[in-house]
């Protein structure tokens, strides 16, 4: 398999030698899920044992900065790498959002504004993991390529940004506004 890290390019054409010549794959943020040989959020492509030396050609075009890294792995390898990958993801995600979520609960529990301040950080470095792994627009908005735009250039980082410097600035005056 050829895995591309490249999940914020607009537009990614990979051509993949087979025994006929080539065969070329379009994916990317700005084309639909559908289009993908292996459905992960990673860009994965199947390639065939040809016994000599391959030559892979990609082309991108992308609005925002892209990275581009590549990696070969067998798909025993890949199957192994992607189901531990997905476990500690979903791990992560789990404990996050329920430290999220008893940070809501102790908000309304208590009116403390240190609780309020916690939860959006916590919400808001959520949504940023989710932008930057591809995890978001491969499971919440597929559906509309230009949401992942939007999201990766003018909400992800911003917004975590803002919601750090909000939690600190009132943990750190220690007058969160918790009154008996």
């Amino acid at each position: 398999l050829f895995q591309t890290f490249s999940v914020h390019a607009d537009y990614l054409d990979v051509y993949i030698p087979t025994s006929n010549g080539y065969k070329k794959m379009s994916l990317g943020t700005a084309q639909r899920l559908k289009n993908r040989e292996i459905n992960v959020p990673e860009i994965v492509f199947e390639l065939e044992n040809l016994k000599q030396k391959q030559e892979i050609y990609i082309r991108l075009k992308s609005k925002l900065p892209v990275v581009v890294e590549c990696l070969f792995r067998t798909e025993g390898y890949f199957i192994y790498y992607a189901s531990r990958e997905n476990m500690f993801r979903g791990v992560f995600y789990g404990l996050i959002i329920t430290i999220g979520l008893l940070a809501t609960l102790l908000f309304f529990y208590s009116k403390d504004r240190l609780y309020l301040a916690y939860a959006l950080y916590i919400f808001s470095t959520i949504l940023y993991n989710l932008i930057q792994s591809s995890v978001g627009y491969y499971f919440l908005w597929s559906f509309s390529p230009n949401i992942n735009y939007f999201m990766f250039r003018y909400l992800g980082l911003p917004m975590l940004i803002y919601f750090s410097f909000y939690y600190a600035i009132i943990y750190l005056s220690g007058n969160s506004g918790f009154k008996k």
